[in-house]
This record gives structure tokens, C-alpha cells and sequence, in this order.
């Protein structure tokens, strides 16, 4: 007879009691419940309560990949990456043969500087499926290949000529095939692949342009002059981040350089927290200005150092850290209640190094529309980065163009459900990679 401890190490493991090696089979009908009732609890802004759910769901029905999936969600959505990190090994391991938990274990290690365990946690994901497009196209983001005849390239289009040419898992295929065409310098080819795969990807783009005028519209009414007067919340953060925000394709990553040559200064490229962080507590049919109104002073500030703890683990010999995920312009107002002595520098192609150098530490002006200034006592700032200085984001064109090959960033899909998405524009859905 097993001992106590033992079996129950096992249960919390995912294994069989008897010894198989093999997941303990779920209840799929419990499986979906908890999946959906945790779905709209994180949509509802709990993350909290879907995590005490989910944990209770693992303990009943074991690592189930999904739940587990899940529940990185909601560990993320409140600034936990360090437990969802663990959750989502003992996931893959308690999974070995199946693809989605290590592909959900490589997405998450890739952004948190564990590129080796990135990448060993998405081959294995390919290996065990190899028409896991969303893998093979995060597996060549970590690789440089120069070989025309390398057996991925050949693997990629094998898997391709058995999916149907519909849905994201062949559009991530042809993202993948792209990259690595491209990097063997075959960009004719490339070209095509990506092209194929954006037109694919656009037609599955459920975009509301009206939503997304509401949600630029409520940011420039609720963050007012009279916000921006009101200063930092009690017992904001002392950190001093800077967000570079702007147009996709527009030198945001060249203003991230030019910031970053500063010995102080260090960029951590897309950083998402920020939407997270929000996410996880504005309901999804509020815009997230709105959550202003939802969040007391106590939870600015609390947020505020989740989000500067999560920057400083990317970068912790950096004195002002470099964010530059573009949707941040959409909560910078936020920022302004937890962060002290913050400025906004404008910059466009052709003043980048003007007015975005990194010895201009105080930039002069103040035209951004929202600031960064809400969650740290630090001289947090906004690089806006922009061709054409636009009133309202728009989203990225998924027409492809010859000036440039660059792929679309991996995906990093939203919590799983049974239940349908709510399609209410957001700055960001996406609060864990998904194993799906």
C-alpha cells in the first residue's frame, strides 16, 4: 500500500497512482466547468477567485493541461510570472507526450531569460506534434538557421500539406516557414509564405474599429489635466520606468536602441505585465481607463509594484528600465497615479535621436495624450514613437509590404474556455500563452 505522502504527491503530480507514468485521467465534463466559470472570473476582473477555483481543480482532477493553462492566467493577471512559470513545468512534466504544455512552457520561459529551457520546452512541443504551428513559429524566433536544406524547413512543410489551408494553426505554420525562408535568404519565397499566412490571419481578425475609438476616447476623457494634477497615489513605487509607445513599424524599436546605449538604461523589449496587471481587474466589457474608477488607491500602488518588480527581474543592474510594448499608450494614464515625476517625450522617425536620446533624461515636452506617471515615484516617461503623430491606435495591417520581411511577434493566446469570447476590443486579451 502506498503511503500517505506518496500518493499524494502523486495526485498533485498528474500521474497515475498506479505507476504508469501517465496522466491520471479527468473528468472532461469537470475539466469544462472549471474552465469556464475560471474564464469568467479573469474576463470579470477576479483572477483571484479563478485561481482559487483552478487550484482546486487541479487537486481534483490533476495537472489537466488546460486548468493548468488556465490557471497561469491567473497567477500572470496578478503579476505571479515566477508561479505560473512552475505551474506550467509541472504541466509539461506531468504531460510528457503531449505538445501544448511545453509549448505553453516555452512561451512563458522565452520572456523571462530562460531561453534554453525556451527552446528545448518548444522542440520537444514540435516533436510530439509536428503541425503545432504556434511552436515551430516561437521555435524560430530563438533560432538562427543558414542552412537552405535544414530538416525544420523540410519538417514545416511537410506538416503544412496536412492542414487545411483555414485557421491559425496553418497561418503560424506559414509565419514559420517565412522566418525561416527569410533567414536562409530565400526572401521570394519567404514573401509569399508570409503573405499567404496574413491573409489568413485577417480573415479570422474580429476588429471593431468603433470599439477601439471608444477605448482611445475614454483614455483622453478620464486621463484629463485634472488627473495629471492629482500626482501619484500614497505609497506609489519608487521605480522610474520609461514606455516607448506609438505605431507598430513606425522606429519604436530604434527609439528602444538609442535609450538603451545609455549605461543607465536598459531595454526588455514587449513587456505585457502592464495589460495584465489591468486586465486582471478591469472587467472585459470596461475599457481599461475605466479602471480608474474600479481600483481603489491601495491597489494602484500594489499593481504599480508588481508591474516595477516584474521589469526589474528582466533587468536588474539597470537603474531605468525600457518598455516598449506599443498598447501601453492606452493605460499610461494609470501609470500617472503610481509613478512620481514622470515626463513624455514625443519622437518620430525623423527626430528620434533628438528628442528620444538617452542623454534628453527630461524630456521637454508633454504631447503624448497620456503619461506615464501613476504607479512609481521615479521619473517614469513615454517615448511616443510615430510617422504621422495619430490620434487613435490603430490595428496592425495584416497586408504584407516589400519595404519590410519582419514577422508578426508569436501569439500569445487568452485564457481557454468552452464558452465564446466576448470580442469587446481590448489593448491586450492575452494573459498566459495557451496551450492550445
Amino acid at each position: 500500500m502506498t503511503p500517505p505522502k506518496k500518493r499524494s504527491a502523486a495526485r498533485r503530480s498528474g500521474r497515475s497512482t498506479r505507476g504508469s507514468g501517465r496522466p491520471a485521467a479527468a473528468d472532461p465534463a469537470a475539466v469544462d466547468a472549471a474552465l469556464t466559470e475560471s474564464a469568467k472570473l479573469l474576463r470579470a476582473g477576479r483572477p483571484d477567485r479563478a485561481e482559487t477555483l483552478l487550484r482546486r481543480a487541479v487537486k481534483e482532477q490533476g495537472f489537466a493541461p488546460r486548468i493548468c493553462a488556465n490557471l497561469a492566467n491567473a497567477l500572470l493577471a496578478q503579476g505571479n510570472a515566477e508561479s505560473a512559470h512552475k505551474l506550467l513545468r509541472l504541466s509539461a512534466e506531468a504531460n510528457p507526450d503531449v505538445a501544448h504544455p511545453w509549448h505553453a512552457l516555452g512561451v512563458l520561459a522565452k520572456p523571462r531569460g530562460a531561453l534554453d529551457e525556451a527552446r528545448t520546452a518548444l522542440r520537444r512541443a514540435v516533436e510530439r506534434d509536428p503541425r503545432h504551428g504556434a511552436a515551430w513559429r516561437n521555435l524560430g524566433t530563438l533560432l538562427t538557421r543558414t542552412d537552405p536544406d535544414a530538416p525544420d524547413l523540410a519538417a514545416m512543410r511537410g506538416a503544412l500539406e496536412m492542414l487545411p489551408r483555414t485557421g491559425a494553426p496553418t497561418a503560424e505554420l506559414l509565419f514559420a516557414i517565412g522566418r525561416a525562408l527569410e533567414q536562409t535568404e530565400r526572401f521570394d519565397e519567404a514573401f509569399d509564405a508570409y503573405a499567404e499566412g496574413n491573409r489568413l490571419r485577417r480573415s479570422m481578425v474580429r476588429h471593431s474599429r468603433a470599439g477601439y475609438e471608444a477605448m482611445a476616447d475614454s483614455a483622453i476623457a478620464r486621463f484629463d489635466a485634472d488627473w495629471h494634477a492629482r500626482g501619484p497615489v500614497p505609497g506609489a513605487s519608487d521605480a522610474a520606468p520609461i514606455l516607448v509607445v506609438g505605431m507598430p513599424r513606425s522606429g519604436s524599436t530604434l527609439v528602444e536602441q538609442i535609450l538603451s546605449s545609455h549605461p543607465d538604461a536598459e531595454g526588455v523589449g514587449e513587456v505585457e505585465d502592464l495589460s495584465r496587471l489591468i486586465h486582471g481587474r478591469v472587467p472585459d466589457d470596461r475599457p481599461p481607463a475605466e479602471g480608474v474608477a474600479v481600483l481603489g488607491d491601495d491597489e494602484l500602488a500594489s499593481l504599480g509594484k508588481r508591474y516595477a518588480k516584474g521589469l526589474a527581474e528582466r533587468a536588474p543592474a539597470a537603474k531605468r528600465v525600457v518598455d516598449k510594448y506599443l498598447a501601453n499608450a492606452f493605460h499610461g494614464g494609470l501609470v500617472r497615479s503610481r509613478t512620481r515625476g514622470s515626463s513624455t517625450a514625443p519622437a518620430s522617425r525623423a527626430t528620434t535621436t533628438s528628442r528620444a536620446s538617452p542623454r534628453t533624461s527630461r524630456p521637454r515636452s508633454a504631447s503624448c495624450g497620456t503619461s506615464a506617471r501613476s504607479r512609481t515615484r521615479g521619473r517614469s516617461s513615454i517615448a511616443c514613437s510615430s510617422t504621422s503623430a495619430p490620434s487613435r491606435l490603430r490595428p496592425c495591417s495584416t497586408s504584407p509590404t516589400r519595404t519590410s520581411s519582419t514577422t508578426r511577434k508569436p501569439q500569445r493566446a487568452g485564457c481557454w474556455s468552452t464558452a465564446g469570447s466576448s470580442g469587446t476590443p481590448r489593448a491586450s486579451r492575452s494573459t498566459a500563452p495557451s496551450a492550445a
